[in-house]
């Protein structure tokens, strides 16, 4: 315990590359206080080992100071992940219908507050098995939001994920721009649809 509370002194002054700048700024301000927390509990275990209560309160320190000291970590890894913010740069679009290119999330959907359409071969994006085991009724049904492809209809909005680079070279070849982006997702837009400002 003492060298794990040791290592979580010195994460803060550790570059990790690969993390983003949200969970980078979450684990420096989580886990200096976090380290000092472990820290203490291991030195009061250690200094009060023959008092076995005492020395099992020190050893629970750590434990009930996490939700304290892990939050400013917990709330960066949700801003990552949530499409709150990516949804609300499309607010000037709000009139579009948006499609999502083999691309969706609930929370996606949550945010828009209205149904979007879903351009999938196997309907996996849904992650649930019931639309995968279903997907050719669904996709067959014209009132569904499954769709086995689309045509770029320049009078709507289109998401891809971040990575798919091949939707979005689609997209960019057809003369679709992008309008936002966030860590996982990224919005496309016809640009003389784009309205003035």
């Amino acid at each position: 315990m003492l060298i794990f509370g040791l290592i979580l002194v010195a994460a803060p002054f550790v570059h990790v590359r690969k993390m983003s700048a949200e969970v980078t700024a979450g684990v420096q301000s989580s886990a200096l206080p976090m380290g000092i927390v472990t820290l203490i509990g291991a030195v009061g275990a250690i200094a009060f080992a023959r008092r076995k209560e005492i020395a099992i309160a020190a050893l629970s320190l750590p434990i009930i100071a996490v939700p304290l000291t892990a939050n400013p970590l917990l709330q960066s890894i949700a801003a990552r992940r949530s499409t709150k913010a990516f949804v609300e740069q499309l607010q000037p679009y709000a009139n579009r219908q948006v499609v999502g290119v083999e691309d969706y999330t609930g929370s996606m959907q949550f945010y828009l507050r209205r149904p979007m359409i879903v351009v999938t071969p196997d309907a996996e994006e849904f992650t649930s098995n019931y639309i995968i085991r279903h997907y050719d009724a669904f996709a067959s049904d014209p009132k569904s939001p499954v769709r086995r492809g689309t045509v770029f209809d320049p009078s709507r909005l289109y998401v891809v994920r971040n990575n798919d680079a091949l939707h979005a070279q689609q997209l960019q070849s057809g003369g679709f721009t992008p309008i936002a982006r966030d860590a996982h997702h990224i919005a496309f837009i016809a640009p003389n649809t784009i309205p003035p400002r």
